[in-house]
């Protein structure tokens, strides 16, 4: 492992040793729901609720977010309640979590600091909608064509073949990223926010932990995008 690494599991131990109370709390299963929280990014019509599970806030508790009552209050609406922190420990502490009092938070607030898991999986399938459905892949490919036959001054055969060389690299790509994704969901959904050692690649989980599950998703959803433009550049190549 690189020294970032290290330092991030030194980190991630150090959460969990500091979460991890000495009492009688009950030790409950990852996958337990928590709470039901209304999600930030509906309109008032169709405000979602979205189920908070056990695993989700532990793993907003730990590196890399590392989050205070305070903000995990503010994450779950319970900013505004009355003694709204005093009775989320009291939450936390009979499902045996617990936040050092002072603690400070590891990362930098983001806009996806504020988002549900469940919120950011959504806005990830709407985008990958958006995507599938409205980005103009073939005529953006088709421009691609008759634009590069003026800037390359090469076979086409040989631009066919750099573009599916490039195709090939993107699928490489894809692969590598779904199979590490679906061994850290499947990891942290059994095995809790302690299993973050045993993720194949700790740097992409810190970027999933950071983004709630939308990043991969939506890059994902680019990379589609990219092979089907590189699919109808294929088509136009072949026609002509």
């Amino acid at each position: 492992l690189s020294d970032y690494s290290l330092q991030n599991l030194s980190d991630l131990s150090k959460d969990i040793n500091e979460m991890t109370p000495h009492g009688s709390g009950k030790v409950c299963h990852p996958m337990e729901v928590f709470c039901t929280v209304p999600g930030r990014l509906s309109l008032l019509s169709g405000a979602s609720k979205y189920n908070v599970t056990i695993g989700e806030v532990q793993r907003r508790l730990t590196y890399p977010e590392s989050l205070n009552v305070s903000l995990l209050g503010g994450v779950l609406r319970r900013a505004k309640a009355k003694n709204g922190n005093h009775a989320l420990r009291s939450q936390l502490e009979e499902r045996n979590i617990t936040i050092p009092t002072g603690r400070r938070k590891a990362a930098s607030v983001s806009l996806f600091t504020s988002l549900l898991e469940g919120e950011s999986a959504q806005l990830a399938n709407d985008f990958n909608t958006l995507c599938e459905k409205f980005f103009p892949c073939r005529e953006l490919a088709k421009a691609a064509v008759i634009n590069d036959s003026h800037r390359y001054h090469i076979p086409q055969e040989q631009h066919l073949q750099r573009v599916m060389n490039t195709k090939q690299m993107i699928t490489d790509l894809q692969e590598l990223m779904e199979m590490n994704v679906v061994k850290n969901n499947e990891i942290m959904n059994t095995q809790g926010v302690s299993g973050h050692h045993n993720v194949p690649c700790p740097q992409l989980m810190t970027f999933e932990l950071l983004t709630h599950g939308f990043g991969a998703s939506a890059l994902s959803a680019a990379l589609n995008v990219v092979q089907t433009y590189l699919d109808e550049m294929v088509k136009c190549m072949t026609l002509q």
